[in-house]
């Protein structure tokens, strides 16, 4: 079953648009950078992420991107073709 991100979640009483949903959220990110960077400056501090922060949260969502892929593709290759089918 595919669905489209633009549809709305089917469940009663909840009505997200998940690609506005996204977008609301990076608009808070950027948002929050933004304000954070401003308040360092204020501050005559330097802002500077560590690397050990990026490169772990790089790690981080490689490693979880994959076992999120990984284990859904495995157990569908375990089923055969038609049990497969049936589930749709």
């Amino acid at each position: 079953m595919i669905v489209d991100p633009a549809q709305h979640v089917g469940e009663p009483g909840l009505r997200i648009d998940v690609v506005e949903f996204g977008r609301h959220d990076q608009r808070v990110h950027r948002a929050g950078a933004l304000a954070t960077a401003i308040y360092a400056s204020t501050k005559n501090w330097a802002v500077v992420i560590p690397t050990i922060a990026w490169v772990g949260g790089i790690t981080a969502a490689l490693v979880i991107g994959t076992i999120a892929g990984l284990l859904p593709a495995i157990r569908a290759a375990r089923l055969q073709p038609t049990d497969a089918l049936r589930a749709v």
